[in-house]
């Protein structure tokens, strides 16, 4: 029969193996759940901005421009590009891309869409230092032939207000440049 030391005892093991597993691994909650400095790099892109965009076809180069307007939303945790163009031949498009940093697999992440297709492109992203350059990269549809591309998306910053975001294919180890656009800051209103 078991006695009733013996039973407070393995009870007390039990109750402080339970607790000690319980405690919140810091490292990760850090990651996870705490702003850091992988979201502090995109405070830089606040603001508005004028911009205007190349998009390269076989036919040539065509020329938009507008406006975006760039916000840290959820907390300072994703940053939200609002974008207003106005094609060449003056017909208006908007676009919306949403960039953040996932904390579980370490990893910037963009999502971006528009008024004129139905596709959402999800691309994966680091950040490098040295250039001061994103370099998001993942897979994308052929809108004609529905074949999957190895898509490249690099923002650029080449001054504090000035960057530049380009978008390329990548077929046969080569890269295809699709557009490419030049953002630069409007003074505050």
């Amino acid at each position: 029969m078991i006695t009733r030391g013996v039973l407070v005892t393995f009870l007390s093991i039990c109750i402080g193996v339970t607790f000690l597993l319980a405690q919140p691994n810091e490292e990760f909650f850090q990651e996870y759940y705490t702003l850091n400095p992988k979201h502090e790099k995109l405070t830089q892109f606040q603001g508005k901005w004028k911009v205007a965009i190349e998009f390269h076809t076989k036919e040539g180069t065509e020329y938009a421009q507008g406006f975006s307007t760039c916000n840290l939303i959820l907390n300072y945790r994703i940053l939200e590009l609002k974008d207003s163009i106005f094609s060449s031949a003056g017909l208006p498009y908007e676009s919306r891309t949403y960039i953040g940093y996932d904390g579980i697999r370490k990893k910037y992440f963009l999502v971006t869409f528009n008024s004129l297709t139905n596709a959402v492109v999800i691309l994966n992203g680091t950040y490098f230092e040295k250039q001061n350059q994103f370099v998001f990269e993942g897979k994308t549809d052929d809108p004609k032939t529905k074949e999957s591309i190895n898509t490249v998306l690099k923002i650029t910053w080449e001054r504090e207000n000035k960057f530049w975001i380009e978008y390329l294919y990548k077929q046969k180890n080569k890269e295809i440049l699709i557009s490419k656009s030049m953002y630069v800051k409007l003074p505050p209103e």
